[in-house]
């Protein structure tokens, strides 16, 4: 019987030094694991490569963060990168993982920088989006199903500290030099509750909510043709009321079907402006004109002066010399 008792003790202490041992592997395991699976799916999501500098999990906290995501440029552009988040803090029910959708309270991103560069054909931005909107339709090509790609359930999402460049416009970047909006804030809530999302899809759904926040605060700074470019690619893509997605802000309309309006409201401020350019080089045309004229005019008074002038002295020593 003690032996029996002694072999069960032995056989106890070997099976928590395993689950222990299990358990130390998942740990150390796990931040690359999910620094991995996220770079694989923004990579995939956005047809462009997609790095993550730090993973940090906190399993027994629900917790992770992470440092420095970078959506690199399509090939032939020189500005740093398409899209960079600096941070990202996240709260997450662990209790969760073996469920249909991982839930998740809160996401929030913090420090965004998107270059809106032209300096290739089409421009990076709407490579970017053209690859996204043909995933979306189905004509991309489908992922590996490895089982690592999990649904995501995002109570609160929260984008802040948002600034987006415009790089290599003609007629932009010569005078003023690279533009900069800058978004404070805009949240999303309820991200896949209603449609079933992967981590890069959420990528692609932050990278079209910003862009779309920047048609709204780029009016009058960023060219109209480059948004109303924007506004007519982003509305071809899946809306947040189809996903049944909640937004804190203008960015909802600016994803529901809106386009046409902003494109319109662009165009009229795009002919405004050329309007009051054509006013103001025919107002110096007019003044050019009225100079040249004043010109020619005083020439030809003192001319005709200097004239009168010279017949004048000429008729007058005549009439000196015949008087003597």
């Amino acid at each position: 019987m003690k032996t029996v008792f002694k072999v069960l003790a032995v056989l106890l202490v070997l099976l928590i030094v395993l689950v222990v041992g299990v358990v130390i592997f998942a740990i150390s395991n796990i931040n690359g694991l999910v620094k991995t699976g996220i770079e694989k799916g923004g990579t995939y999501a956005t047809g462009s490569m997609t790095t993550v500098e730090k993973v940090e999990v906190g399993i027994f906290g629900g917790t992770m963060s992470m440092d420095t995501l970078e959506i690199a440029n399509p090939s032939g552009f020189t500005t740093p990168f398409f899209f960079e988040l600096a941070s990202a803090d996240v709260r997450a029910d662990w209790a969760s993982y073996n469920e249909p959708k991982i839930r998740v309270p809160r996401v929030k991103l913090s420090g965004i920088e998107v270059y809106l560069d032209k300096g290739g054909n089409p421009s990076n931005y709407n490579t970017i989006l053209n690859h996204i909107k043909s995933l979306e339709s189905g004509s991309g090509s489908a992922p590996s199903k490895d089982g690592s790609e999990r649904s995501v359930l995002i109570d609160s999402l929260v984008l802040e500290n948002i600034q987006i460049h415009v790089a290599n416009m003609p007629g932009v970047s010569l005078l003023a030099g690279d533009v900069a909006v800058t978004i404070p804030r805009i949240e999303l809530q309820n991200v896949g509750e209603k449609t079933d999302m992967s981590v890069g899809e959420v990528v692609t759904l932050v990278v079209k909510t910003v862009l779309s926040s920047a048609i709204k605060a780029g009016g009058g700074i960023i060219p109209s043709d480059v948004l109303g470019d924007l506004s007519n690619t982003l509305s071809q893509l899946e809306s947040l009321k189809g996903l049944g997605i909640g937004a804190i802000g203008d960015v909802g309309s600016l994803l529901d079907g809106q386009a046409e309006e902003v494109i319109g409201d662009l165009q009229k401020q795009g002919q405004q402006v050329i309007d009051d350019a054509k006013k103001q080089v025919e107002d110096k045309v007019d003044d050019a004109k009225k100079q040249v004229e004043d010109t020619v005019n005083k020439g030809v008074d003192d001319a005709k002066n200097e004239i009168e002038k010279g017949i004048n002295n000429i008729l007058g020593g005549k009439k000196k010399k015949t008087d003597g």
